[in-house]
């Protein structure tokens, strides 16, 4: 198992110790909601939670992120001299 699934799996039953997906026996107020409401929380948690934070976290990526680090790769593989010449040229 890798270390984003381990994380993935620790996140997903942190959630679920906060929305109390265990308390299936308790029946009234929040509870009775969160019980009608568990397959469709479970299968947001399982299916759907993963996708939706990869969507919104990159939208919080610079512009041109990707780019610059494709630009390091092929300046690290030309042979910069230095590691000044690699951040001038990036910073250009």
């Amino acid at each position: 198992m890798s270390t984003s699934d381990t994380k993935r799996d620790q996140l997903i039953t942190k959630l679920k110790e906060m929305f109390q997906m265990d308390q299936a026996d308790l029946d009234f107020g929040i509870y009775r909601i969160m019980n009608a409401k568990r397959d469709e929380v479970e299968r947001f948690l399982d299916r759907d939670l993963l996708p939706t934070l990869r969507t919104t976290l990159e939208e919080f990526q610079p512009a041109g992120l990707a780019d610059k680090h494709k630009e390091l790769a092929c300046l690290g593989r030309s042979g910069a001299s230095n590691r000044h010449d690699v951040y001038i040229s990036s910073a250009i």
